[in-house]
């Protein structure tokens, strides 16, 4: 995917906004109890540029920091995809968008033990227009490491869901194959360390099976 590209948000919002956009519902930080009787203090922001920005998934590191995840529209009628570091007060760290010449959506991220981002969703930039699984990997600094699309070319589009890191140091993703559009299949893939495929299995009961969410039970992936 060498034509999957990483730019660097051209504008950030530096002013403190009233209300942040979490899919597109606005979502209070001030005044949280912390069920200890104390109130805990927070911050709202606006994250964006020229165009359209929309929130899907938040993701804490372990060092109290977080990705703020979702799609842009500032460079172009396209979706891409928008990551925002943000700083345990609030200061937005720096934003990059992800993405081809088409649409990008996002579904799920994972914040890393390298103190990187998992991101998986969807992509249709790429060999085939109804929708490819898509993953792909950035350091702290949003940076990308690799990415990874994956599809059957069905007619009604692939879809990934949920991606995680795996103890034995690769990633392990599930998503939807949505070939026939009434009923859909349940993919399974693991990566090794260098993203690479080291399995990949498809479940179809005939009667429709997602694959909405993954983890890892000792060496076993439920």
């Amino acid at each position: 995917m060498s034509s999957f590209c990483c730019k660097a948000l051209c504008k950030v919002f530096s002013a403190i906004a009233l209300v942040f956009l979490l899919g597109l519902l606005p979502v209070k930080v001030f005044g949280q109890s912390n069920g200890l009787g104390n109130t805990c203090s927070g911050f709202q922001i606006s994250l964006g540029a020229n165009g359209q920005e929309r929130a899907y998934d938040v993701a804490s590191t372990s060092n109290n920091q977080f990705f703020v995840t979702g799609v842009t529209k500032s460079f172009g009628n396209a979706d891409q995809i928008l990551v925002s570091k943000i700083s345990e007060d609030g200061t937005v760290l720096w934003s990059k968008a992800y993405g081809g010449a088409n649409n990008e959506s996002v579904r799920k991220t994972k914040a890393t033990a390298d103190g990187g981002l998992l991101v998986i969703g969807q992509t249709t930039s790429f060999t085939y227009r109804a929708g490819e699984i898509l993953c792909f990997k950035i350091n702290k600094d949003g940076t990308l490491l690799w990415s990874r699309k994956f599809g059957l070319g069905s007619q009604y589009g692939d879809l990934g869901m949920d991606i995680i890191e795996t103890t034995d140091g690769g990633y392990a993703l599930t998503g939807i194959i949505n070939v026939v559009g009434l009923f859909a299949d349940m993919a399974v893939i693991k990566l090794n360390s260098a993203a690479n495929v080291q399995w990949a299995k498809r479940f179809d009961r005939g009667d429709g099976e997602d694959g909405v969410g993954i983890v890892q039970k000792g060496d076993t992936l439920v």
